[in-house]
């Protein structure tokens, strides 16, 4: 006879029996990531016998895991925690959320922006540099001959038309932190182009 679970696992039972329902359950939606964690820990054997992929993990990550969601309370600590895993000096990260960039598209190569000769951001969301100055200045407010911007690696300009979709990039565990830490994430999303 299986022993009755201890009291915080069976109030996590109750509120999750009545949460997890109201879920999507695609591969990515938060159910299936709650199973696939509990079939990576020593005992979910019966979650991965249900189809479950297990993640690569002990009781150290799942104690560690576990440390940092309880830790984390905004975003605020969100970003905290991303800037110091990617080590960016505090004045940096101060300058990012003073000048947050606005495209989320990768489809250009890197144009770096400036103000006042220091760098504030980074983006592959326009396709020119003036493009990449004109929709920085109106995003911040900041006088447009404060700020500069030129394409970052050596690129000289982008082309009319990339043939990388989101099916063809590596997902991005795959890209270094170095090369994603420029990339400070907007707020909103720009409407999609049409094709």
């Amino acid at each position: 006879m299986p022993s009755k679970p201890r009291k915080p696992i069976a109030d996590l039972i109750g509120e999750l029996q009545s949460w997890l329902p109201n879920y999507d359950h695609g591969p990515e939606d938060y159910p299936t990531l709650l199973w696939r964690i509990l079939a990576s820990i020593p005992g979910g054997d019966e979650a991965e016998d249900m189809g479950y992929e297990p993640f690569s993990l002990g009781w150290h990550e799942i104690d560690q895991l576990g440390r940092v969601l309880v830790a984390v309370q905004d975003q605020r600590d969100v970003e905290d925690l991303i800037q110091g895993l990617i080590g960016e000096d505090e004045e940096e990260v101060e300058e990012a959320r003073r000048h947050p960039a606005y495209g989320d598209k990768r489809d250009y190569p890197k144009i770096e922006i400036f103000v006042d000769g220091k760098y504030v951001a980074t983006t592959t969301w326009a396709r020119t540099i003036k493009q990449a100055i004109d929709e920085y200045v109106r995003k911040n407010g900041v006088e447009r001959s404060r700020v500069k911007a030129s394409f970052a690696d050596g690129a000289r300009e982008a082309p009319l038309r990339r043939s990388i979709t989101r099916e063809h990039r590596p997902p991005p565990h795959v890209q270094s932190p170095r090369s994603r830490s420029a990339h400070v994430r907007p707020t909103r999303r720009p409407p999609a182009r049409r094709r």
